[in-house]
């Protein structure tokens, strides 16, 4: 007996790579994704489905993790326009948000004199491990619960920055004023003094 023969036309599906990057940090997290062609003369479109109910199309996206301490899944769906086959790529737990600590602080007197200009500050972070003060005149600390005399007077801007052990940031600053004790206007000026002070009405600490 002589078998009969017969062609079968088989398409293959599309040969793409994947190249993700910043898949951990801290929330929010930019992520960007990439899909490469590895057939030049294949066309190829890319569906993305970020794991957190979002998708997007295209060959380079990005996206936002906004929802910290979690693990996110990847699919990606690349289609031939050739052939009409398409492949998945699947990648369980490849994003990781990392939390953010929340930075907050109390002090005992907003307001303070040039006589007694000392502050104290009580630090209310949540979820932090280490934190950095900036006192408004160029002076840090990494205390908990600082204490500091400002050597200036007027408002200062005192800025609190607590950081978690992933190195994930959050600020939050006050405003201290410091006041002069006492002030001693003058009783006179001369505008046509030959000393150029003279000529001016200034209070005095």
């Amino acid at each position: 007996c002589k078998s009969d023969t017969a062609k079968v036309m088989v398409s293959r599906i599309p040969s793409f790579l994947t190249n993700i990057t910043d898949n951990k940090g801290c929330a929010p997290l930019q992520t960007s994704f990439q899909g490469i062609q590895a057939d030049p003369v294949d066309q190829i479109t890319y569906k993305w489905n970020f794991g957190d109910g979002t998708s997007a199309s295209g060959s380079n996206v990005s996206h936002s993790y906004d929802n910290p301490d979690h693990w996110y899944n990847i699919k990606v769906t690349a289609l031939s326009a050739l052939t009409g086959c398409s492949s998945d790529f699947m990648k369980d737990s490849m994003i990781f948000a990392y939390p953010k600590p929340k930075s907050e602080f109390a002090i005992d007197h907003s307001i303070v004199y040039t006589d007694k200009p000392e502050v104290r500050f009580e630090n209310q972070s949540l979820n932090a491990t280490h934190y950095l003060w900036n006192f408004g005149e160029s002076i840090t600390s990494t205390d908990k619960d600082p204490s500091y005399k400002f050597k200036g007077h007027g408002y200062k801007k005192v800025l609190l920055e607590a950081f978690n052990d992933f190195e994930c940031s959050d600020t939050i600053s006050q405003n201290v004023l410091v006041a002069f004790s006492r002030i001693f206007p003058p009783n006179a000026f001369s505008p046509n003094a030959s000393n150029v002070q003279d000529r001016e009405f200034k209070l005095s600490q």
